[in-house]
Formats: C-alpha cells, sequence, structure tokens
C-alpha cells in the first residue's frame, strides 16, 4: 500500500484500483507524514552503512539475512540489500567507505544484483516521530488519495451496508465500555 500511496504523490497510480473495502478504511500516513518519511538514496550520496540500517530500523524494517520480502534489509560489510516493497522491488548498496558506491537492482531469488540504477526510493513502512515530528500519529483513509473526480464502484453494496452496519454497532460497543469504565473510575462506585 505504502508504495501505491507513493506513486499517487507521483502522479503515477495507476488508472484503476481494485481492493476490498476493509483495505480501503484502514488507515494510512497522510501525505505529509509519508513525505516527510521517504529518503531518496543517490550513487555519490555521503551516509555510513550503519546510518542506512539505523533509519531502516526506525523505518520499520526488519533486519533478516538473506532478504526474501518486502520490508526487509540485510547488511554484510559495505553492502546492504533493501527490499523495498512488492512494486518497488529490491536494490543492493555498495558502499565505499561512507560513500555509495553502487545501487544496482536485487534479484530477490537469485540474490544477484542486476541492473544498475542511480537512485532509489526508501519509504518508511512506519513512520516515527523522529522523521516526522508531530507527524508520526496522523492517519488518514487510502480514498483521501483519490482525485476528486475519482469513480469509485461499490461491488455487493447490500453486504457493504450489513457490513457498516455490524462495524458500527462494533466500535458503538467499544465507545459504550470505555465511557463507563471512564465513569466507574471517576465514582469508584461500579460493581466489577
Amino acid at each position: 500500500r505504502i508504495a501505491l500511496l507513493n506513486r499517487f504523490l507521483d502522479h503515477t497510480a495507476p488508472g484503476v484500483i481494485v481492493a476490498p473495502i476493509l483495505a480501503m478504511l484502514q488507515p494510512v500516513p497522510t501525505p505529509e507524514a509519508l513525505i516527510a518519511g521517504t529518503r531518496e538514496i543517490r550513487v555519490g550520496d555521503e551516509i555510513s552503512p550503519e546510518a542506512l540500517c539505523a533509519w531502516l530500523v526506525d523505518a520499520g524494517y526488519e533486519q533478516s539475512d538473506p532478504v526474501d520480502l518486502a520490508g526487509q534489509f540485510a547488511r554484510r560489510g559495505g553492502i546492504v540489500d533493501i527490499a523495498i516493497s512488492a512494486i518497488a522491488g529490491a536494490v543492493r548498496i555498495e558502499f565505499f567507505g561512507d560513500e555509495i558506491d553502487s545501487i544496482r537492482q536485487l534479484d530477490l531469488d537469485t540474490q544477484r544484483s542486476e541492473t544498475r540504477v542511480e537512485s532509489a526510493r526508501l519509504t518508511a513502512l512506519t513512520i516515527s516521530d523522529s522523521m516526522a515530528p508531530g507527524l508520526a500519529e496522523r492517519t488518514t483513509i487510502f480514498t483521501d488519495y483519490l482525485a476528486d473526480d475519482a469513480i469509485v464502484c461499490l461491488l455487493e453494496p447490500t453486504e457493504l451496508m450489513e457490513l457498516s452496519e455490524k462495524l458500527y454497532d462494533a466500535f458503538a460497543m467499544i465507545w459504550w465500555t470505555i465511557r463507563r469504565r471512564s465513569r466507574c473510575e471517576k465514582s469508584m462506585t461500579c460493581s466489577p
């Protein structure tokens, strides 16, 4: 989802998106938080492998050797492999000291580096407060990224109405439970 959101910000999103309604309603970072949690790295940039790995950990990537899935990274000496996303693919970054010497696309099946690229965009999987002070907790829903004139087709609208009623009832019960507990704690007169 994060890679797709980046494509909306770049105005390169596909013309048609098919997704379940619950996926569309899950919280996603606001555009401001997503931009703050994105890092563009280029050949020739000065950054130590340690600093890049620290940023990846802060950004929610999992250290794994070898890298097999999106959201993982591995470091072996002056080489850092990063599986960015299913859409963006994976890259192998080779360092010469604290300078990025090369960036290549990485084939996760063979673990071999392939085509040389000049840059790679790394997007945080989780936006931390150190990346986006004051923005980390701000979320929105996926539909907020859609253009004002986007056409949204809902399949099985009757089932969607039933689902929305169930969700409303569940949230109402949670709200009333929290409210009751809050009143009980204030008055200290509620029984278990």
